[in-house]
């Protein structure tokens, strides 16, 4: 590859228009970054052809997803216009990103609308359709006035968009992207809302595990919405509702197995040890229920027939 190409190609317009923003530490390449675009911390080319093949991507969404398709915002313009409805209006999602059957996504697309929602807001994961993120295009579809916001860090932008796409170029519009900058150790726009103090919760995390921790934070300060449905869930949205149920949240947190056992205490675990009034842990869903737990005593016990009182001798 020529110098040129060499020599911060990622600030290039020619070669990249609309440049990159970085998600390493200090301004380097993120982990994603370098596997996707084969390049070292610094952004040396590691491997010419797949990188090329990375940029030509990067390029050809950014041309077909276009700002009439889907705005980004950044938290200090979140607010700016109509778009937004109150925090009444909102919900979030959450849970397993994958594995989760479709047996329980009406039940679970019920109850959303039933809570009178104009906006569903998640926290930038991808689109699976065997993850809790197929119920973006099935509230859309389900309530044709309605709005999807997605919070997303501002170095996976791109990542958003082709993961999106199909779904973007059915609802046009009608989903946007909030861009935020969560890099650590300053984590600026979760240090500017005054929640990087709740990280004595996830202490002795991994950064990128503390990362979703502020994203799921930030994304219900900066809405003010207090209604989450969760589809399962692992230990990190755990943390999450531990310290959001103490400002007056309440999570509706779906017992659902990912179709494996769980090695470590999941949120539902954590549902059923805690329950209070910000609390509703919904089962009976999910035939594979027992596997939505780590932890036998949070499993429901069937007793057999034989064993059950013969009230009928009484």
């Amino acid at each position: 590859m020529s110098a040129h190409m060499q020599e911060k190609w990622w600030l290039d317009e020619q070669q990249l228009p609309g440049s990159l923003i970085l998600g390493g530490p200090e301004g380097t390449f993120s982990e994603g970054q370098q596997e996707k675009f084969a390049v070292n911390t610094v952004g040396d080319v590691q491997d010419v052809d797949k990188f090329r093949i990375a940029v030509k991507s990067v390029c050809e969404v950014r041309k077909r997803v276009t700002a009439d398709k889907l705005k980004v915002m950044t938290i200090c313009n979140l607010h700016e216009d109509q778009w937004f409805p109150t925090p009444e209006k909102i919900v979030h999602v959450k849970g397993f990103g994958s594995g989760l059957n479709g047996i329980m996504d009406e039940a679970v697309l019920d109850d959303i609308l039933h809570s009178t929602c104009e906006m569903i807001v998640w926290d930038g994961d991808p689109f699976e359709d065997t993850g809790f993120t197929k119920m973006v295009p099935k509230f859309l579809e389900r309530s044709p006035q309605s709005k999807a916001l997605a919070f997303v860090l501002d170095y996976e932008v791109d990542d958003f968009r082709e993961s999106w796409e199909k779904v973007i170029e059915q609802y046009p519009g009608r989903i946007r992207v909030v861009a935020v900058d969560l890099k650590p150790a300053i984590w600026r726009d979760a240090a500017d809302y005054g929640i990087t103090e709740e990280l004595q919760d996830v202490q002795g995390l991994p950064d990128w595990a503390q990362e979703y921790f502020l994203m799921g934070r930030l994304a219900c300060k900066a809405t003010g919405s207090k209604q989450i449905f969760s589809l399962g869930g692992g230990g990190i949205a755990a943390h999450e509702a531990k310290v959001s149920t103490n400002s007056g949240a309440v999570w509706t947190i779906y017992a659902l197995s990912r179709g494996r056992k769980e090695a470590y205490p999941t949120l539902a675990d954590w549902a059923a040890e805690n329950p209070s009034l910000g609390v509703v842990l919904r089962r009976d869903l999910d035939p594979d229920e027992a596997m939505a737990f780590c932890n036998e005593r949070n499993r429901k016990k069937i007793i057999p027939w034989c064993r059950l009182p013969c009230l009928w001798r009484s």
